[in-house]
């Protein structure tokens, strides 16, 4: 073909801009004042709250581009499974993602954002604990689904608690700082495994270091104190 492989992304460029067009149509932003309250702001920054928030933010992506960028390899390497197995792992990880955004969001809003982050953040900790004890086979496959699916269930209580911990006037700043340290997460844990497997030759060490700093999120977790609705 003409194209060759610059097709895939002429089809996604032309499908970028029918998207934009639509929301460009179809969508209007609600009320907005002109500016954001500076005050409104700093005196988030002040507060312990934002800080915890932050911290899950920092652990949530970070754990989530570190299973992303080492799971294929360790599945292989420390499981022996064939490539079919780790592909079929992987698409396992990318179901749950798709099912567990929404359920998520579902029971953050019956039980309360505090409840679902605390708890999937204990049971995510488990989690990752659990690949340095479980033997190969379904065990392992089941816990990579439970990964990503412990992962994006605290996605959205995790950017609904903002407004209400600091107002809904700042929602928009507070969840673009919260998202750098998501991202600086996903800088930092990816290399951080890298490290600590390359030191001790072994993922064990980066396993338990990653569940340790959940267990400490969802403890700090708790001293949340959020408003109720």
């Amino acid at each position: 073909m003409f194209y060759g492989w610059r097709l895939s992304i002429i089809i996604q460029g032309v499908a970028g801009i029918v998207s934009a067009i639509v929301i460009w149509f179809s969508l209007k932003d609600g009320e907005t004042s002109k500016r954001v309250p500076r005050d409104s702001i700093v005196k988030a920054l002040r507060q312990k709250g934002f800080w915890v928030l932050a911290l899950a933010q920092f652990i949530r992506l970070g754990s989530y581009y570190t299973f992303i960028a080492w799971l294929p390899l360790m599945l292989k390497e420390e499981y022996g499974l064939d490539i079919l197995l780790v592909g079929a792992a992987m698409s396992l990880f990318n179901i749950a993602d798709i099912l567990s955004n929404p359920a998520g969001g579902v029971l953050n809003d019956s039980m309360g954002e505090k409840t679902v982050l605390m708890a999937s953040f204990i049971m995510l900790a488990v989690n990752v604990y659990a690949f340095t004890v479980l033997p190969s086979g379904v065990p392992i496959l089941l816990t990579v689904f439970l990964l990503c699916w412990l992962i994006n269930f605290v996605r959205s209580p995790s950017f609904t608690i903002i407004p209400r911990l600091f107002g809904s006037e700042t929602t928009g700043s507070l969840s673009g700082i919260h998202n750098t340290f998501a991202s600086l997460g996903a800088l930092a844990f990816p290399l951080m495994l890298g490290v600590m497997r390359d030191a001790t030759n072994s993922y064990n060490v980066g396993w338990l270091a990653l569940s340790t700093l959940m267990i400490v999120d969802t403890t700090l977790t708790a001293i949340i104190k959020v408003p109720k609705s």
